[in-house]
């Protein structure tokens, strides 16, 4: 998986001057290596900082009841882990490493501290926030109105479009970081029931899984019945103040 910073993210929703992308490669000073598996923070542990993944992948999962986890956030590269926390003494959720990882610890005095000299970066935060927030509701919603296959569609599209932009080589076919059972946490569904879903989009030609290999045989087909909307799409960054 390619290398990306925030500034590559933030720089997705509108351009950003030099001053910017400069106050935000600053802030990425501190570097870890993760193994896969390994718990970067865990639910409840207070916060002392926030991350920025710069390769690789990790996941916010949090508890659910019987036992049942759910995967309620996926960490790409140039993702910020995470702006839930930063207003928080205690975390949310635990975030694991589903690959090896390279991430760059984040003082969030330091980020407050660029943030106030470059105000505009805060509202592009704001913005990237809402975006995930949008597409967090919207499979909250799915969980309650469409039947498995449908759900795991539309994560399948999700997950295609958040690696194309990461890396814009990416086609119809991609490596996921996700097992199936993980993507079943996401659509909070068992990992039986992901595992039947998976095979029925197959059997409707609609999109495949060999190892960790995802292929969508038919795109069209699959965004249909995925009936997923692009928070991106919706993004009207009109009123954002010019670059200095």
């Amino acid at each position: 998986m390619p290398h990306a910073s925030l500034a590559d993210r933030i720089g997705r929703i509108a351009p950003l001057s030099n001053a910017e992308r400069a106050a935000l490669t600053e802030i990425e000073q501190r570097e870890r290596h993760l193994r896969t598996g390994a718990t970067l923070i865990a639910e409840g542990e207070r916060v002392t900082e926030l991350a920025i993944v710069a390769r690789g992948a990790l996941a916010g999962r949090m508890a659910a009841t019987e036992g049942w986890r759910r995967l309620t956030r996926l960490y790409l590269p140039g993702d910020l882990v995470s702006t839930g926390m930063l207003a928080m003494r205690e975390s949310s959720e635990t975030v694991v490493a589903l690959t090896d990882a390279v991430i760059h610890r984040v003082d969030r005095a330091t980020l407050g501290d660029a943030l106030t000299r470059h105000p505009r970066l805060a509202l592009l935060l704001l913005a990237d926030e809402q975006v995930e927030r949008m597409a967090l509701t919207d499979r909250l919603i799915a969980i309650e109105t469409q039947p498995p296959h449908a759900r795991l569609a539309a994560l399948l599209i999700e997950l295609r479009d958040r690696l194309r932009a990461v890396d814009p080589a990416i086609s119809h076919s991609f490596v996921t970081p996700l097992t199936t059972e993980e993507m079943g946490e996401a659509i909070a569904l068992r990992p039986a029931e992901a595992i039947r879903a998976m095979g029925k989009l197959g059997d409707l030609g609609l999109a495949v899984r060999e190892a960790a290999r995802i292929t969508l045989v038919d795109e069209r087909g699959l965004e249909r019945l995925a009936a997923r909307r692009d928070p991106r799409r919706g993004l009207d960054m009109t009123w954002l103040p010019k670059r200095a």
